[in-house]
């Protein structure tokens, strides 16, 4: 079987979990089958024609004649679609002739912002009209590139051409599949398929060093909460950059318990994890799917504290992996849980990742998902 696997990758100023998780996958399927990728990545500081040619791409749902010419060169039996915002864009999918199968790594088919949030709070507005998501600058905080992504996402979330044109659609929690199918995504054409993470040097049961929070510096991501919450005499490292990393550096000087790192690669993420005494996941955001780094975590056997109402929550009540906070109190009594708990926590830990994550598991799932879909073309 041929897979072609596109991908509209991020920026590459800073480690990137979708990226990461694309990049992992790829690896993991090329050892049953035949793959290739066609990815095109947003630069860096695009110039004004990289955005034009976006903007005109998401406005017009133009054809991509390179990838369409990749696909009618490498014929593959089926193509499995990422990220398409703002490179691939959508037209070149009524020139796809096999079956397709999509990763809704996000809420992109109805949210400008992928998250479902304004202001740090709950938001579908765009559901009654995406102009919502102009007047607010919704994408990248400005109305001007809103605009064409307010015509890319005008109309109904089952008429959107991904979601039309896909044979079937990947959900990466209970929680996101939840949320598309409330939104108008058809339950008969949603899979619920999670991430996997990455076989992991497992923690020592003995070792006791910071908390660690990696990712995005942003609002959604749920940092100024944990900033209010976060007690003064529990250690805590915070790896990565975005819109909040001056409030971060502040934070960091001004507390002897947290230390700002900066940006690291993926890599130098993993060893910290091997150090570490737990992870902290504060999204206020659902998340699109099980966060990466807590996979990575619960695959190294560390315990998590996690914001209740994120995927990494969601999984810690299934599988009691950690502990969840809503306020300072309930996260000053999740830290308390977790060190009095910590060789169980680590124990459930590495069962989970086990039971459900590892890559053996998504490559069985994933082929017998890519054997159905092909099946039922035909094919």
């Amino acid at each position: 079987m041929k897979i072609l696997v596109a991908h509209s990758r991020y920026s590459g100023s800073q480690p990137s979990g979708e990226n990461i998780v694309v990049d992992a996958q790829v690896a993991v399927l090329r050892t049953r089958f035949d793959v290739v990728t066609y990815t095109s990545q947003t630069p860096t500081r695009p110039t004004l024609s990289n955005r034009l040619i976006a903007a005109h791409s998401m406005m017009t749902n133009g054809s991509n004649s390179d990838i369409t010419e990749c696909i009618a060169d490498e014929k593959p039996d089926l193509v499995h679609v990422h990220n398409v915002v703002p490179n691939l864009g959508l037209g070149w999918l009524d020139d796809v002739s096999v079956p397709i199968v999509a990763t809704l790594h996000n809420f992109r088919t109805m949210c400008m912002k992928g998250t479902m949030m304004l202001n740090g709070k709950p938001c579908a507005k765009c559901r009654a009209t995406s102009l919502h998501g102009v007047v607010n600058g919704c994408y990248r905080n400005s109305r001007v590139q809103s605009v064409p992504m307010s015509v890319h996402l005008s109309g109904p979330v089952a008429d959107y051409l991904l979601v039309q044109r896909a044979t079937c659609l990947l959900a990466l929690s209970e929680r996101a599949l939840r949320m598309h199918v409330e939104n108008g995504i058809p339950r008969a054409k949603i899979e619920l398929l999670p991430n996997f993470g990455p076989a992991s040097t497992v923690v020592d049961d003995a070792a006791s060093g910071s908390w660690i929070y990696t990712g995005r510096l942003s609002e959604e991501k749920g940092l100024r909460r944990l900033m209010e919450y976060w007690p003064l005499e529990a250690p805590l490292q915070i790896v990565g950059d975005g819109p909040m990393r001056r409030e971060i550096e502040w934070w960091s000087s001004s507390s002897e318990a947290v230390d700002y790192l900066g940006v690291r690669t993926h890599e130098e993420v993993l060893e910290l994890l091997t150090s570490s005494r737990g992870v902290v996941v504060p999204s206020i955001w659902a998340e699109g799917a099980v966060p990466q780094v807590y996979l990575e975590a619960i695959a190294a056997g560390l315990p998590v504290l996690a914001q209740q109402g994120n995927a990494a929550a969601d999984d810690i009540h299934a599988s009691g992996t950690g502990a969840t906070y809503t306020d300072a109190a309930s996260l000053k009594m999740g830290l308390d849980y977790i060190h009095r708990n910590q060789l169980t926590l680590r124990r459930a830990s590495r069962a989970r990742y086990a039971e459900r994550y590892t890559p053996a598991k998504w490559l069985e799932s994933i082929s017998g998902l890519y054997t159905g879909v092909l099946g039922g073309a035909g094919r």
